[in-house]
């Protein structure tokens, strides 16, 4: 991480467990572990640069609070078509693990994330087929 940090950023390394989501060596999403009840997790994401090129979707259902910021998602529809939509804080939403989606245009955004128990594998769409992390 850079050494110009917000307040929040030393905040949370300094209480919380950290885990940096990326991939080739670029991390995309600040990740810390608040809490956990059972299988549920309570993280706090700051949101660095886009996702990967790939729409994935995820293992959990989760309820998400976009508090600082904004961003542009691009979901992928039952249709295969790709539509894009802008959110900003503040911004609570609730999506399953069939969401398919991309994370673009990050304006400095912060989400608290509560994620329920583990229902499926991480997957990314490569051409007209799901394929796990490893594989892109």
């Amino acid at each position: 991480m850079s050494e110009r940090r917000t307040w929040l950023e030393r905040i949370a390394h300094r209480l919380f467990v950290y885990e940096p989501i990326g991939r080739g060596g670029v991390t995309y999403l600040d990740r810390w572990v608040i809490a956990h009840f059972g299988a549920r997790r309570l993280y706090l994401h700051h949101f660095r640069c886009d996702d990967p090129e790939e729409p994935h979707n995820h293992p959990r259902t989760f309820v998400s609070l976009l508090f600082w910021g904004s961003y542009d998602e691009t979901v992928l529809g039952p249709d295969d078509a790709l539509h894009t939509k802008t959110f900003t804080a503040p911004h609570l939403r609730r999506f399953g693990p069939e969401h398919a989606h991309r994370i673009t245009g990050c304006r400095g955004a912060w989400s608290l994330v509560l994620v329920g128990p583990r229902r499926q594998d991480w997957g990314f769409r490569s051409g007209d087929r799901w394929v796990p992390p490893e594989a892109i």
